[in-house]
């Protein structure tokens, strides 16, 4: 089986602890050969530009953090999912650092959740503020750590937060044009102009669970599974980015439910966050590719599942060893089906 890795320009496989580091493709290059999978490393900007030319082939690649180098991953990579097999597939590509589209793939595969809705502004709110039952948790749809999130208590702490959160450069100018043109300069007003909505930026807004008083982030590796319960911080409700956290055996609901996700979303490795609330689980946030590893790498042991139930293993992870297993149980796990 062949797989071709696809680095950034840096020849970077992003999937460190800090979002500038890079796993060593080299050393995960030969775990997959004594997998008896052969890989190879080319870059973004080879493919793009015409030194690489890729069909039928499996393709692993990562994500950025870099605003402005993503949508250069993302055009090259919708481009690349015609001829060949994108591993994990290009929609868990679009959902890493993008909470809105998360929301519509958790929709679309009929998984768990809480109750949320996407928009981009607030007019496109507006027809739905009577489907909203407050409390909900605002948040953009990108970020990590808990940036920008917040809990809005009515429509209109929710109308003053989204106008904060989404203010344009410029705005006091604009309003000035407008009042000029509407009021002095009468020939040059022109109504439909200003239907446009000015404060725009895309958001979500999920239901609030009151009794969630901690979340587990639990990273898959292909079988091999890693928990860390995260309590939220005093007087706020966000437990990711707080701090607190600690490296405990999840309850078997916890574990069960991570499996059920991991399995629905159909990936070689995840990162999610679970809320337990009345022993039901809820998915909050997943990313397939280029999450944080403290989790993994902090952890003293792990959890794999077996006939006779969850067994907890101690030993710390290998990052590399892990991700490279990982990712040849699931090519594995693609040939077979294709084979078949």
């Amino acid at each position: 089986m062949q797989l071709v890795i696809i680095t950034d320009y840096r020849g970077a496989l992003r999937q460190q602890l800090q979002e500038f580091d890079s796993l060593n493709v080299t050393e995960i290059i030969g775990h997959l050969s004594d997998a008896g999978i052969q890989a190879r490393q080319v870059k973004f900007e080879a493919v793009a530009n015409g030194q690489e030319n890729l069909s039928n082939c499996f393709i692993h690649y990562t994500s950025s953090q870099n605003t402005g180098y993503r949508p250069y991953i993302d055009d090259i990579l919708f481009s690349l999912r015609a001829n060949n097999q994108l591993v994990p597939r290009y929609e868990i590509y679009r959902s890493h650092e993008n909470k809105g589209f998360q929301e519509l793939e958790k929709k679309r595969l009929g998984m768990d959740g809480l109750n949320s809705f996407y928009f981009a502004n607030i007019k496109g709110m507006t027809p739905f503020e009577n489907k909203f039952q407050y409390p909900l948790v605002l948040k953009p749809v990108g970020g990590f750590m808990s940036s920008g999130v917040c809990k809005v208590t009515d429509n209109d702490d929710l109308v003053a937060r989204l106008r904060k959160m989404n203010r344009p450069a410029g705005l006091s100018m604009y309003q000035i044009k407008k009042f000029i043109k509407k009021h002095i300069l009468k020939n040059r007003h022109f109504p439909e102009m200003y239907e446009d909505c000015v404060y725009s930026g895309p958001f979500v807004l999920q239901e609030f669970s009151p009794r969630a008083k901690e979340d587990w982030k639990v990273i898959v590796l292909g079988d091999r599974y890693y928990a860390m319960r995260r309590q939220v911080r005093p007087g706020d409700f966000r437990a990711s980015g707080s701090g607190r956290f600690s490296f405990e055996r999840p309850s078997d609901n916890i574990l069960n439910y991570a499996r059920k996700v991991f399995q629905q979303l159909d990936v070689p490795m995840i990162s999610i966050d679970i809320i337990e609330a009345e022993n039901q689980c809820h998915l909050i946030e997943f990313q397939g590719l280029h999450f944080g590893s403290i989790t993994h790498k902090a952890s003293p042991h792990r959890f794999e599942f077996s006939p006779d139930g969850w067994q907890q293993i101690q030993q710390p992870g290998n990052l590399e060893e892990d991700y490279s297993r990982a990712l040849a149980q699931y090519l594995k796990k693609l040939d077979d089906t294709e084979s078949s």
